[in-house]
């Protein structure tokens, strides 16, 4: 028997359901495989896929804790089928004036495995907790989801099986759980409601229905094509589809293929009482929001678009299937992750936070703090560690830095990185760098004298295809794209070395030509005779464009001069819409030029002297991760999962599995701190 012992933290006495502040407690439920989890009422089930088991987490025990089997010393063990991977679970929404678009937890809990062509059926009170039917399918599955009671009526099991020809969609009705129980060895019949051929299901979503049609069943299927050879299907849609009728109501445009989706309760009031980040002041679209209102997708990486335009979470309009407006009143961006893979997504309404903000103070910059409870959080765990909350209202991340894009530093740097002095007038009259909130990040800009050009670095002068000299001039093989684009060109310095070091002699280049065959040349005077057996050559600003442009972590970006005519822009695309967005306002990361005062600089500029700009792009999103160094008994807690969300006795709590400890993680959501790693608040569960 595994037993583990952890320290429950929390903010105050009773905020974990009894655990006070470093209060020890024990668990020994040995999870092994947690690898999703969902919840009904009070009590949170976790796969242990390990042991074909369903494990229970008792959210309103004191102290919190798994539910014990009928010997205490053990914990409850739902068997299931072989290696539980994914859950769900019956979920209905208000429609009458009483409880309208409240979410309401149904009496059942679903189980399926990859590649299994069965489902169990897991009763989720407490008198029961336990496997009450083993539904076999006739296919493997791909995707689940289900739909509550209403009025004393059965659950509805949906989901997708995949065969060679394609997908097949599935309705079942379950009974309650005494009904379905009586029916022995037998199980309800399943429909077929959906083919589609050449498509595989991704993710499937039951949507609420509204009072104005409180039996409708309308689902949200994400598809993507299994074979290029499948005529006529699209390589991926998603789509809202009536359930009862069989019919496609509405395309979802998501723009990319998506493999999970989320939607959310009624919303009340999506506007804030009080303001302390500039963007609390931008306005949503809707000043409420109806259960189901938005879907969200995860979008899948795994299709040939590039990284921004398929990575991350977007939402589309339920209705008119159009992506989701955000604050600034246009189309919304992607949620990024980065470069990570988002791993989970759950809404969380009325979700309390504690932002931190920094403002521009009177004094300088400053960090004002507040807890709110948020009208709908999105919650998203990502690859690398990271949990990132966002405003799916405002659909876009927090920004928790309201002071702008802004320059971080300036420097004047010898070769060897040390400071070197200007002895009339200052940095900032040197180098003006224009920003764009918005499109500007956080970066390092090195305007490096006479530096090296992109891919002519330490080639070979042997290579007969590079280079050919003769007794009157060398052609140097610099490609199109180096002349088109203005890398090269003349006055441009080429370096000469063998293993001894650099030749004292340069050679410069005289002129630039793109010969017939398409091949882009320089050609400079022939290799001069005191610069013996030269084996290499690298090419270097120089001319009137000295200066190569360089950006920490992204590499050679282009070459500038001074003055207005050596103004160089950096290209760019918008990664977050600031409050004022124009979008009429063309893109760009940064506008640099250099003003040199040839008088200012004792002495002029060496090769490989540098100016170095930093920006700060004024945009801090809601990110943070878990503390796992040593001490903090986290330390595997690093590859998260599955989220969800839930409130205990008014506390907003988010509950991740993590498949890198066997374990799932307890967020008190009011304790986390933004973009820093955690410990406080946070129990782990094992």
């Amino acid at each position: 028997m595994k037993r583990f012992f952890f320290v429950c933290l929390a903010l105050s006495a009773g905020l974990l359901g009894g655990c006070s502040d470093s209060q020890t407690v024990v668990t020994d439920a040995g999870l092994a495989g947690a690898y999703d989890l969902t919840f009904v009422g009070n009590y949170v089930f976790i796969t242990s896929s390990d042991r074909n088991e369903l494990r229970v987490l008792d959210l309103g025990a004191s102290p919190r804790d798994f539910v014990r089997a009928p010997n205490p010393l053990e914990p409850l063990s739902i068997p299931v089928l072989q290696r539980p991977l994914n859950l769900t679970r019956d979920v209905s929404y208000g429609t009458t004036d009483a409880d309208l678009g409240k979410e309401t937890a149904g009496p059942y809990v679903y189980a399926r495995s990859a590649g299994s062509q069965e489902l169990s059926v897991v009763a989720a009170a407490p008198e029961y907790f336990k496997e009450v039917k083993r539904l076999s399918v006739g296919g493997f599955i791909t995707a689940f989801t289900a739909r509550g009671p209403r009025g004393g009526g059965n659950s509805i099991l949906y989901y997708a099986t995949q065969s060679p020809e394609g997908a097949t969609l599935y309705r079942v009705e379950l009974p309650g759980p005494e009904a379905l129980l009586a029916m022995g060895p037998g199980a309800p019949a399943a429909e077929s409601r959906l083919s589609l051929p050449g498509q595989t299901v991704t993710a499937l979503l039951s949507l609420p229905a509204t009072r104005e049609a409180p039996e409708q069943e309308h689902l949200a299927v994400a598809t993507r094509r299994v074979a290029s050879e499948s005529q006529g299907n699209p390589a991926f849609r998603t789509f809202r589809w009536d359930a009862s009728s069989g019919q496609v109501l509405q395309e979802y445009e998501f723009g990319a293929p998506v493999r999970l989706l989320a939607t959310h309760p009624r919303v009340e009031k999506t506007v804030f009482d009080t303001q302390i980040c500039a963007l609390d002041s931008t306005v949503p679209s809707k000043s409420s929001l109806e259960a189901g209102a938005y879907v969200f997708g995860v979008l899948d990486e795994s299709s040939t678009c590039s990284q921004q335009a398929c990575s991350g979470v977007l939402a589309v309009d339920a209705v008119t299937g159009q992506l989701a407006i955000d604050s600034n009143q246009m189309p919304m961006q992607p949620i990024s992750v980065g470069t990570a893979l988002p791993t989970g997504l759950t809404l969380a309404p009325s979700a309390a936070l504690q932002v931190r903000c920094i403002e521009q103070g009177t004094t300088g910059l400053v960090q004002v703090s507040e807890f709110q409870a948020r009208p709908l959080v999105g919650i998203v765990p990502a690859s690398n560690g990271q949990i990132t909350f966002f405003d799916a209202v405002k659909m876009r991340q927090f920004d928790l830095d309201s002071t702008g894009v802004r320059i971080g530093s300036r420097t004047y740097l010898d070769a060897s990185g040390q400071a070197r002095t200007i002895t009339r007038g200052t940095l900032d009259q040197i180098i003006n760098v224009q920003m764009l909130d918005g499109a500007t990040q956080d970066n390092t800009y090195r305007l490096v004298y006479q530096g090296l050009l992109p891919n002519l670095v330490g080639l070979s002068l042997s290579d007969t295809t590079r280079v050919q000299c003769s007794s009157t001039e060398c052609a140097f093989q610099v490609g199109a794209a180096a002349l088109s684009q203005r890398d090269v060109e003349a006055q441009d310095i080429v370096v000469l070395g063998n293993e001894a070091g650099a030749c004292a002699t340069d050679l410069t280049v005289t002129r630039t030509e793109t010969l017939p065959d398409g091949r882009g040349t320089a050609f400079t005077p022939p290799l001069p005779p005191e610069c013996a057996n030269p084996a290499s050559f690298s090419f270097r600003a120089g001319g009137n464009r000295p200066f190569a442009v360089y950006i920490d972590g992204q590499g050679y970006v282009g070459r500038m001069g001074d003055g207005e005519a050596g103004q160089l822009t950096v290209a760019g695309g918008y990664f977050f819409r600031p409050p004022g967005f124009d979008p009429n306002r063309p893109p760009f990361r940064a506008v640099l030029t250099l003003y040199i005062n040839r008088e200012s600089l004792e002495p002029l500029p060496l090769r490989a002297d540098q100016f170095t700009v930093s920006t700060v792009a004024g945009y801090i999103p809601f990110v943070f991760s878990v503390d796992t160094s040593s001490g903090t008994g986290l330390g595997a807690y690093r590859l998260p999962g599955p989220v969800v969300y839930t409130e205990v006795a008014g506390t907003s709590y988010a509950y991740i599995a993590y498949p890198s400890a066997d374990g799932v993680l307890q967020f008190n959501m009011t304790s986390i701190l933004s973009n820093t790693a955690n410990s406080t608040g946070l129990v782990p569960y094992e």
